[in-house]
């Protein structure tokens, strides 16, 4: 993933990690991050931010909370995960998770729609 003039974010399945990269392509900030189990792989490819909830939005469709969520393929999202939290080894329902709420905070406040969204295969 590289930055093309524009922030971009990267969530690379390889190194289990959300990559933040800056407009001149520099990484401004690296999380451990969690993906789709089987059954309910992560989808990859380039996306767009679509949409973005807030701090305590819920998933209609499993009932969790999804704080600072940023949708970026249908229902999928980049959000912090209470379950990431407790337990690393966890997957997700499609989801890109995130461990630290404070860096989901920052990356939802400098991520707008249309910033780009780049999931990267295993």
């Amino acid at each position: 993933c590289r930055g093309a003039e524009e922030l971009v974010l990267c969530a690379s399945k390889r190194h289990q990690a959300l990559f933040v990269i800056t407009a001149n392509g520099d990484v401004a900030e690296t999380l451990p991050a969690r993906f789709g189990g089987p059954g309910y792989e992560t989808r990859e490819g380039p996306f767009r931010i679509t949409r973005k909830g807030g701090r305590h939005h819920i998933s209609t469709l499993y009932q969790v909370e999804m704080p600072f969520p940023i949708f970026f393929s249908g229902g999928q999202a980049i959000h912090h995960s209470w379950e990431f939290q407790r337990n690393p080894d966890t997957t997700s329902h499609g989801c890109v998770g995130v461990r630290d709420l404070s860096a989901m905070e920052r990356i939802w406040k400098l991520a707008d729609v249309g910033t780009r969204v780049i999931v990267v295969p295993a």
